[in-house]
């Protein structure tokens, strides 16, 4: 998670173009080798945190009371998880709004988005 963090702050801070790979492995501590290791690409980086974010999401679903409608349960999750100050710090908010927005600009980092969506959508449909 650590990797991920290092590339989600230099992504916020620099921009996803004037990150590279050799900056995330340094800014955590490790040589590029082991970056490679675990990962393709920098934009791969970041799929623990949208992991992360996503099972939160998941649990704020399942906890919803009892017996709300569908649109009320997304309600409550959206509560829970997207709400600076309650369900998220206000830096993690700035990290997810900048990550979200960068999927919407970089296909590579799209992609990565599109396959933590997918593995998460069966656990939430349950």
């Amino acid at each position: 998670m650590e990797i991920a963090r290092a590339a989600a702050a230099l992504f916020v801070r620099q921009g996803l173009r004037s990150t590279r790979a050799e900056d995330i492995a340094q800014a955590a501590g490790i040589a590029p080798r082991t970056f490679y290791r675990y990962f393709a690409t920098k934009e791969e980086a970041v799929a623990p945190l949208y992991a992360a974010g996503a099972q939160r999401w998941i649990e704020a679903v399942r906890t919803a009371p009892a017996g709300l409608p569908v649109p009320q349960a997304l309600e409550h999750a959206v509560r829970h998880t997207l709400t600076p100050g309650l369900g998220v710090s206000a830096a993690s908010w700035e990290w997810l709004r900048t990550l979200v927005r960068l999927a919407g600009t970089s296909p590579a980092l799209r992609k990565v988005w599109a396959e933590v969506c997918q593995a998460s959508e069966g656990a939430l449909a349950e």
